[in-house]
């Protein structure tokens, strides 16, 4: 993770060329191909696992598909949320000297994040996150970047500890934070892409820390975007003509509606993470379905129809969940799995539908 100021310039990773005429990443360094790892089950609702020829060419063919849908510009607005899902006003250096005297309140930041991912077989992925100085009206169209925060995954110079990704768009990255007191701590993103429009996405990011076989929720950032472009390293600013509005304000989903049975209509994912994995970028692949049962411990409410979970099982895992509840009873999940000692063992997406009561198949 790198913090940038406004006024310094964002180059590419020294393993990518930009060709700025085709608007794409040529990889040139020599990198293991993307793993493609099938997850094995007992349960009869599991696929069989393919070979590993099938493995890696489903994997290239998903790479590209996943490529196309997640480079561009996505412009939109983000906020940032306690453990408790309380907004957070943003630092009042940064806001208008007009919204001071009317005393209003801004919590919600206009942001960028033009995205890149290699269209080779060597899978890299490459964004910034630009936070905006807030503006009054229409002023932004000339909006200034207040910070950039850079990623990368894959290469020589991955910040993910792993990233997982769908053909559709979709992927969960997790990176690390520096602890403190000793916690292991991570920031987990989950991209969740509208299926009805996979120019809409809202990203979430968990920071989760790990600590003496407890985990704890530090805080929560939502971010709602827009595709607004093709990449154009985030020269390229929606300003007032963006449809998507502030994050922070927005009503939260009901409890209600998020509580109860519920089962996978769909549902991916990676297991099998190694210490000493050098391939940081995995694919979802097709995994068995899964009923479970949400309760309100460690479950909080999000605008944008969102959700947050924190559970711990009783064998011991500790998940860590994303909701998008996108019409009645149907939502998009994202979760991450983690041993009792904060390691990350699985991530998992899922489309879900909300069952009628727990006997229901």
């Amino acid at each position: 993770m790198a913090l940038i100021s406004a006024n310094t310039s964002v180059i590419l990773p020294k393993f990518i060329v930009y060709d700025l005429k085709a608007k794409h990443i040529i990889a040139r360094s020599k990198c293991l191909p993307v793993s493609a790892i099938s997850v094995s089950s007992s349960s009869s609702l599991a696929t069989a696992a393919p070979s590993q020829n099938e493995q890696i060419a489903d994997s290239l063919c998903g790479w590209g598909a996943f490529a196309k849908r997640v480079s561009g510009e996505w412009n939109g607005f983000g906020a940032d949320f306690t453990a408790e899902g309380n907004p957070v006003e943003l630092p009042e250096s940064v806001v208008p000297e007009d919204f001071r005297e009317w005393e209003v309140q801004v919590y919600d930041w206009q942001t960028q994040c033009p995205t890149l991912a290699s269209e080779s077989t060597v899978p890299l992925l490459f964004y910034k996150l630009i936070k905006l100085f807030p503006t009054v009206g229409c002023e932004a169209d000339a909006a200034v970047p207040y910070i950039i925060d850079k990623r990368i995954a894959g290469g020589t110079e991955n910040n993910a500890l792993a990233l997982g990704y769908h053909p559709s768009g979709r992927y969960i990255g997790v990176w690390p934070v520096n602890g403190f007191e000793g916690k292991m701590m991570w920031e987990l993103e989950h991209c969740i892409v509208n299926p009805k429009n996979w120019e809409e996405r809202v990203r979430v990011v968990q920071v989760v820390s790990f600590g003496e076989g407890m985990m704890s929720l530090e805080k929560i950032s939502v971010f709602s975007e827009e595709w607004y472009g093709p990449f154009n390293d985030g020269e390229m600013l929606g300003g007032c003509s963006l449809k998507e509005t502030g994050v922070a304000m927005t009503s939260t989903v009901e409890i209600s509606e998020v509580l109860g049975p519920w089962k996978g209509s769909e549902s991916f994912a990676v297991a099998r993470f190694e210490s000493d994995d050098k391939v940081p970028i995995h694919q979802f692949l097709k995994d068995y379905l899964k009923k479970l049962i949400r309760d309100q411990v460690g479950l909080i409410t999000l605008p944008k129809g969102l959700w947050s979970s924190l559970k711990m099982t009783a064998n011991g895992e500790k998940w860590v969940e994303v909701g998008w509840l996108i019409g009645c009873g149907h939502a998009i999940t994202s979760r991450c799995v983690f041993h009792d000692d904060g390691r990350l063992k699985k991530m998992e997406i899922a489309e879900e539908f909300r069952l009628l009561d727990d006997k229901s198949n």
